[in-house]
């Protein structure tokens, strides 16, 4: 057992204390876990930022030479689209994380007993961003949890209000992942476009696979806290005789110690059922809104029809699934190639390569210019605000 193993390296700081808890608060244990150099985590940012790009590049030059005659943007702006649509659409993603961001500002007033709105906006948006950036999205919670704590938010705090948010946001969008899946030969828009349309659907198959097996880890993480140390356990034993980890102790305290808390603060938040309630509707507005954008996207070029609504939400929730199949930042390029794909013969010749730039702009580009924008604000006005 890991008990054992580490025996002679972890100092017990109290006999009152649990052998977990000791774990966390020996300072000769914190010595053992190797902590990651600031300066390595920028330059994996901007190599993943640079990635991007560089796909996202190469999938429009390729779309712009292989479409035949595509509409010049001028002719589409004079042309009878509507622009009051795409207009809803940009609200409709400010929407969404307006939900999402009062969602951390329920949290903020437990423990810092006052709302700020505009921290936990922020703090949305630049999850968003590193979310976007990053390969499955990984880098976002945690640096939600590091912006809190910059604004004076406890770390345990900050932890609880990132994690529970993220918890209730996951359940929701895998039980919506599942309906969409169950019903997807219902979606006569979909099924109608050909046979590339299997790739998209079996990407998104094997995503939503992954996701049922990451909400039955929580799951059972959060109902039992031994099988929660057992799964861990197990899970560093395997990767030490396949030898891709090599100190076994240090990833042991690091795994071990936000797992703990994380367990802690998931069974409080779901011991009340009001607010537990209160956060999973929440989410499910919040991601009705952000999947309507391509709804009003597809209304500004080809009219409004409300009977093709629930459709187009299906086909949203599907071409995320299938890009977080793929460890691409933001799915760079299979984004790209699945809307395309699937709206192939939905759009008229020309329009198709427009509406896919204003549909990335609005639902990925976005994210990444108002995660600049905070950065450059923060290192302007916010270290001024942070000293005071």
């Amino acid at each position: 057992m890991i008990k054992k193993k580490f025996k002679g390296r972890i100092h017990k700081s109290s006999k009152d204390m649990s052998y977990d808890m000791q774990v966390f608060y020996s300072s000769a244990n914190k010595k053992l876990a190797q902590k990651q150099p600031k300066g390595k985590k920028k330059v994996w940012s901007l190599v993943f930022f640079l990635v991007n790009i560089f796909v996202i590049a190469i999938v429009l030059a390729i779309q712009l030479n292989s479409e035949e005659g595509i509409t010049s943007i001028t002719e589409v702006f004079n042309s009878d689209i509507k622009g009051e649509f795409i207009l809803i659409a940009v609200l409709s993603l400010l929407a969404s994380n307006m939900v999402a961001s009062f969602k951390l500002d329920i949290y903020h007033k437990k423990f810092q007993k006052r709302y700020n709105s505009m921290l936990c906006f922020k703090t949305q948006m630049m999850g968003k961003y590193y979310t976007k950036l990053t390969p499955f999205g990984i880098g976002g919670q945690p640096f939600q949890v590091y912006y809190f704590s910059k604004y004076g938010v406890k770390a345990t705090n900050s932890l609880t209000m990132v994690s529970s948010s993220y918890v209730s946001h996951k359940l929701v969008y895998g039980i919506m992942a599942l309906v969409m899946m169950l019903t997807i030969r219902c979606n006569k828009l979909l099924m109608s476009q050909g046979s590339m349309v299997n790739v998209v659907i079996v990407l998104a198959f094997i995503s939503v696979a992954f996701l049922a097996l990451f909400l039955t880890f929580v799951i059972l993480m959060c109902l039992n806290k031994k099988l929660g140390h057992r799964i861990v356990v197990w899970i560093i034993k395997l990767l030490t005789k396949l030898r891709i980890v090599k100190n076994a102790p240090a990833l042991y305290l690091k795994i071990m110690r936000p797992t703990l808390i994380f367990q802690r603060k998931m069974q409080k938040f779901f011991a009340s059922k009001g607010k537990t309630l209160t956060f999973l509707l929440l989410s499910l507005l919040e991601y009705l809104i952000e999947y309507s954008i391509l709804f009003f996207i597809y209304s500004a070029f080809n009219g409004f029809d409300i009977s093709i609504y629930w459709q187009l939400l299906s086909i949203s929730v599907i071409i995320e699934l299938a890009c977080n199949s793929i460890p691409l930042p933001g799915g760079s390029g299979l984004a790209e190639l699945s809307f395309s794909t699937i709206f192939a013969s939905l759009f008229e010749a020309g329009v198709l390569f427009w509406a896919l730039i204003i549909w990335r702009l609005i639902t990925y580009y976005s994210y990444l210019f108002t995660g600049l924008g905070i950065i450059v604000y923060d290192y302007a006005y916010g270290r001024k605000k942070i000293k005071k």
